[in-house]
């Protein structure tokens, strides 16, 4: 037989040999994203080895049946038809992969251990929140591909921007951790989760065994579908943890790793706009926590008062909404904390890291009044004052607390004061309370004098002043005892005396840059508004002197009735006269008289 005809009958035969059997199908459970696998050696590549049975079979079927018909077909010289099955080609096909979907990035919360807590009579680690951004890949998306995104992302650890918003952030699950699969049922009124993790995660030690597995409750638990976790070892179902109680568990079974005080939402390094939601857990005395979200330099935006749903030695939760108003976006804080029952100061201070976006925020019903307690009540903003340090007083409720300048000053009753020292010419002092901010502008003249005084002529360029003496409270009572205005034992009626022993008149040159400002009436109380020189001047009778209502003159009706300011430009009207170094007047302030 020739060499041509046996490899044609050795085709023939191989073409008649039964077809191998099918590839076996085994189920298989792979994450999304895929863990990176510890290393355990180079991977083998080949056939598997039913496929090697099946050829090794062929290969004696055509040893034991083919070659005897080789050599009976070539005994008899009948030439085989030449086969028409073509050989397999000697090159490998190419593979088409499907085409992959590209990253998705999705933010979820992992939980870690720092000692953030300020003024807290407990002892710290607590579990803090931090933001993760992760990428997932997914055809459709959907909560596992996020949950085991999360589990992945917690096990490898705080990263470095993490310890930019948490000194000492850190973990208690061992680095060498891999997660090895997972499922989630949900079909029940409660969602459960198994997760299953190499056997490094066996680490020694109670505490650390509890931090651990607090960490992994609390990430796992974020997502609504999860609300118990369940962990298996190597494949295996596994519930003997060291120190720990057996059991699903869930986030109130780790209560305990939390600070009194636990911000949820929003986390370190969010940006947040007005208004503000504010959640998490308490457990508080009397279940009251206060807030307060400031500036990075301190400045106070709002704040207020609160009560969680339990406290006093059980956990409820709270969720604060808060307006406030900035300019422009700047670094600050949420920061929530609660009074000590024994003093009143901060405890359990916790303080959230944000960017706080500009807002107009919300100022209906807040209020925020100052004045300053200079001769005659002049308004803070634009009063000449002549002594420093300046003591302004003021009132609000948009906060507990206010800045004056630079200053924090305590609120105490919705009534502040503050003391403020001055340099010579124009000062700006800022006050600020809760969202509410008024700048105002004074002069300080150093050199200058504050005389009493009644008028008897003015004009636009000099008065002439009878000065006399305002006396208040013990002072006014003597003098008027003295004087013999009231019998001894008794006090002035509302508190004032004026005392006029010396007639004598000074012509007083008045400056054209002079600021007045008179009382008028407002709505239950007294306020001060401002007059050009001008309008002052029209008050008065037409050659500059004060109209005598007491002899029956009678001043003309206008726009502005006389009486709309206590009658100014009467007779016996007083007022306060600011004087410069060179004695020329520079502002006149009238004195109301209940």
């Amino acid at each position: 037989m020739t060499d041509q005809r046996m490899r044609e009958l050795t085709y023939k035969l191989i073409h008649m040999a039964p077809e191998a059997p099918p590839f076996p199908e085994e189920p298989l459970t792979q994450l999304k994203p895929h863990p990176t696998p510890t290393p355990k050696g180079p991977a083998r590549r080949g056939l598997p080895t039913w496929a090697i049975a099946a050829g090794v079979a062929a290969i004696v079927i055509v040893l034991a049946i083919g070659l005897p018909l080789l050599f009976l077909a070539g005994g008899d010289g009948v030439e085989p038809a030449t086969p028409t099955t073509t050989p397999p080609p000697t090159s490998a096909p190419v593979t088409t992969l499907p085409p992959t979907t590209p990253p998705v990035p999705v933010d979820v919360t992992l939980y870690f251990f720092a000692d953030y807590v300020e003024a807290t009579p407990g002892d710290g680690p607590h579990l803090v929140p931090v933001k993760r951004t992760v990428d997932i890949v997914s055809e459709t998306g959907g909560i596992h591909d996020e949950f085991g995104a999360a589990l992945i992302a917690l096990i490898e650890g705080p990263s470095a921007a993490d310890t930019q918003l948490y000194a000492g952030i850190s973990t208690d699950i061992p680095g060498e951790t891999e997660l090895l699969g997972y499922t989630i049922d949900n079909t029940t009124s409660t969602g459960r989760a198994v997760i299953d993790l190499s056997a490094d995660f066996l680490d020694t030690g109670s505490f650390a065994m509890t931090n651990r597995l607090a960490q992994i409750v609390f990430t796992a638990t974020q997502f609504p579908e999860v609300d118990t976790v369940e962990f298996a070892i190597d494949g295996e179902p596994f519930d003997s943890f060291t120190g720990e109680v057996p059991g699903p568990r869930s986030r109130d079974t780790y209560m305990d790793a939390l600070p009194p005080i636990f911000v949820e939402s929003p986390l370190a390094g969010d940006q947040v706009g007005s208004p503000i939601t504010i959640t998490g857990f308490a457990n508080t005395f009397e279940a009251s926590l206060q807030y307060r979200i400031e500036l990075a330099d301190g400045t106070l935006l709002a704040d207020g008062f609160t009560t969680a749903t339990c406290g006093t030695g059980c956990w409820g939760t709270y969720e604060i909404t808060v307006d406030y108003a900035l300019a422009e976006p700047a670094d600050g804080f949420v920061v929530l904390f609660e009074s000590s029952a024994q003093d009143g100061s901060p405890i359990n201070v916790v303080r959230v890291p944000v960017t706080l976006e500009a807002a107009e925020g919300s100022t209906e019903g807040l209020n925020l009044e100052v004045s300053s307690l200079t001769a005659g009540g002049a308004p803070l903003n634009g009063a000449v004052v002549v002594e420093s340090p300046l003591t302004i007083t003021g009132y609000t409720n948009a906060a507990t607390e206010v800045r004056v300048g630079g200053e924090t000053i305590g609120v105490q009753e919705e009534v502040f004061e503050a003391v403020v020292q001055l340099v010579p010419g124009i000062n700006e002092i800022t006050v600020t309370a809760g969202p509410l901010t008024s700048v105002y502008t004074i002069t300080y003249v150093p050199d200058g004098t504050v005389e009493f005084a009644f008028l008897t002529e003015v004009s636009d360029t000099e008065i002439v002043a009878d000065y006399a003496q305002w006396l208040t409270g013990e002072e006014a009572d003597q003098a008027a005892i003295e004087d013999g205005e009231i019998p001894e034992g008794e006090t002035m009626p509302n508190g004032y005396y004026i005392r006029n022993q010396n007639p004598q008149l000074r012509t007083l040159p008045v400056s054209p840059d002079v600021t007045i400002w008179l009382p008028t009436p407002a709505i239950g109380s007294v306020t001060m508004v401002t007059l050009p020189l001008e309008q002052w001047l029209s008050l008065f009778s037409e050659d500059g002197t004060p109209w005598d209502v007491e002899t029956g003159e009678e001043p003309p009706v206008t726009d502005e009735p006389h009486f709309g300011y206590f009658g100014a430009g009467w007779v016996g009207n007083p007022y306060w006269l600011t004087l410069d170094a060179d004695g020329v007047v520079i502002q006149i302030v009238g004195q109301y008289r209940p």
